[in-house]
């Protein structure tokens, strides 16, 4: 048995779905599919249907994948800071500095949105994210209808400036001047 023949065997469903996240993120949801995928990680489509039953599944799976690294674990990562540190603590996060993969996945699951497949995981993770930006400004002491103004003011100011990452040529520490000014703004009396 070749040293290949035996890496092929022992691809884990966790790394079907890296692999599977990283040409999402490089190519879009449209180009995701067996056999390019099963090419990239030098595996056979027997391999992939020993994990996933279709493409559809393995969508599925890179979608929670997704809302799970990019959602849940962030949040339970900002749990952990003081209660007072935890907006800024999350903004930090969102509009810090990022793994280039991460960005382009965020981007690729976003641009498509509208796509049947994909929109039912968008929108929990909108949702999600909007839910706990309102319970932050909740517990800074804002009033319900308030909190959640503010939390899609922050959410929508988030996506607005992912949009804007994306443009060529933005200038040097905008980020950091970004997240800085949104601070501020959102966390206005």
């Amino acid at each position: 048995m070749s040293a290949d023949a035996s890496a092929r065997r022992r691809l884990s469903r966790a790394d079907w779905i890296a692999a599977a996240r990283a040409l999402l993120a490089e190519q879009g949801v449209e180009r995701l599919a067996v056999e390019p995928l099963a090419r990239r990680v030098g595996a056979t489509k027997g391999s992939f249907y020993w994990h996933f039953a279709d493409r559809g599944a393995l969508l599925e799976a890179v979608l929670a994948d997704w809302s799970d690294r990019a959602t849940a674990a962030v949040i339970t990562e900002v749990e952990r800071a003081p209660d007072d540190e935890r907006l800024a603590a999350l903004l930090a996060h969102a509009l810090g500095e990022a793994d280039d993969e991460d960005e382009a996945l965020e981007r690729a699951v976003l641009a498509a949105a509208d796509d049947p497949r994909v929109t039912p995981a968008v929108a929990r993770v909108h949702a999600a994210r909007v839910e706990y930006l309102c319970r932050l400004f909740a517990d800074r002491g804002l009033p319900p209808a308030r909190a959640q103004a503010r939390a899609r003011i922050c959410y929508a100011a988030y996506l607005g400036g992912r949009q804007l990452d994306a443009l060529p040529g933005g200038p040097p520490g905008a980020r950091v001047a970004y997240r800085e000014e949104l601070l501020r703004m959102v966390t206005a009396p």
